[in-house]
C-alpha cells in the first residue's frame, strides 16, 4: 500500500439473490406485500421492507374542503413550545368508548395559552406587514 493512498472500509451493502447470484442483482421491492423479491427466479430475499417513499400524496388546496389522505400533519411551530404536537381522536363509530374518548380529548385540547400566543403572533405579523 502506498503511503499517499488512504485506506477506507467499503460500507456499501450489496444485496444479491442466493440462488441466481446475478451481478448486478435484479431485485424488486414490492411495497404492497413488504417483500424484496428476485425478479429473475422469484425468491423472496427480505420481508417486512419499510416503505421509505414520501407520505405526501395530494396537492389539493385546503380551502376546497377535500380530505387529505396523507398522514403528515402541519410543521411544528418552535414558538409554541411543542404544545401543538398532539393526537387527534376521531369520532367515527357510535360506541360508548369512542364517544368518551372524543369528549375527554375535547376537554384536554382547549389550551387557552396556546390560543393567546397564536393571536399575539398574528397581531405581531399584522404590525410587521403594515411597516
Amino acid at each position: 500500500m502506498d503511503k499517499n493512498t488512504e485506506w477506507s472500509q467499503n460500507l456499501n451493502v450489496q444485496v444479491m439473490c442466493k440462488d441466481c447470484k446475478e451481478i448486478p442483482p435484479n431485485l424488486v421491492e414490492e411495497f404492497s406485500s413488504g417483500d424484496l423479491v428476485c425478479d429473475t427466479c422469484g425468491v423472496v430475499i427480505g420481508d417486512r421492507i419499510v416503505d421509505t417513499r414520501s407520505e405526501w400524496r395530494t396537492f389539493s388546496n385546503d380551502d376546497q374542503g377535500n380530505d387529505d389522505p396523507s398522514r403528515v400533519g402541519d410543521a411544528a411551530n418552535p414558538l409554541l413550545n411543542g404544545s401543538q404536537l398532539s393526537t387527534t381522536i376521531a369520532f367515527g363509530d357510535s360506541s360508548v368508548r369512542s364517544r368518551e374518548l372524543y369528549r375527554a380529548q375535547g376537554k384536554q385540547g382547549s389550551d387557552k395559552s396556546t390560543k393567546a400566543l397564536l393571536a399575539a403572533y398574528k397581531e405581531i405579523g399584522a404590525h410587521c406587514d403594515a411597516v
